[in-house]
């Protein structure tokens, strides 16, 4: 079972996006979220700008979605076993399945 590097490309392009549907969320409310949000990420809440929340969070989520994808398409490569490239997908679910509960939570 041989696997084109196109289809790769497209499956890295596609979960990269999908990693940065948040800050599409986050847009969309922009005007109906506090200036400082409230995060329980640690042990206490923390108060964290609405910016720092909406982009620089989900921006930096996405650039170790894009690394570890890289990892994991060379390792399907190597391997030439395509069924792990399901893997892509893991880090944009959990992304936007965390962030919808923060966005709920204060708005």
């Amino acid at each position: 079972m041989t696997m084109k590097i196109a289809n790769f490309r497209k499956l890295q392009v596609l979960t990269t996006l999908a990693s940065l549907l948040p800050i599409v969320m986050y847009l969309v409310m922009w005007n109906s979220l506090p200036a400082q949000m409230q995060a329980n990420i640690m042990p206490t809440p923390l108060l964290l700008s609405r910016t720092l929340v909406a982009f620089v969070i989900p921006a930096a989520l996405a650039i170790i979605h894009l690394i570890v994808s890289f990892a994991i398409v060379d390792r399907a490569k190597k391997e030439n076993n395509p069924r792990i490239m399901w893997l892509c997908w893991l880090m944009p679910l959990v992304g936007i399945i965390a962030n919808i509960p923060l966005l709920l939570m204060n708005i």
